[in-house]
């Protein structure tokens, strides 16, 4: 059985805010797991699949640009930072 998908009307607003985790390399290539966060643009749809745009600051301190489905809100992407915190811990461990 695979996740069912989202009904239209559940998808978040535009504009709605968003927390995710990021890869974040330092002294000599060591990696580290932090929280970014960004606002939800748009959608980038096609017959198959369709992805929420979400434009935020990375962890270098740039603007960037994420692609997540509806169906990976709490998996992937979070409503809150805490959330998104505590992906970034079970990837670090």
């Amino acid at each position: 059985m695979g996740v069912q998908p989202m009904k239209r009307e559940d998808w978040p607003k535009i504009g709605t805010q968003f927390y995710f985790v990021c890869e974040h390399f330092y002294d000599h290539g060591h990696k580290e797991y932090v929280v970014c966060s960004g606002e939800l643009t748009g959608y980038s749809e096609n017959s198959s699949w369709t992805a929420m745009r979400i434009v935020g600051t990375g962890p270098y301190g740039y603007e960037i640009v994420s692609y997540y489905k509806p169906q990976e809100i709490g998996s992937k992407v979070f409503h809150s930072a805490k959330e998104a915190a505590q992906r970034a811990k079970q990837l670090t461990d």
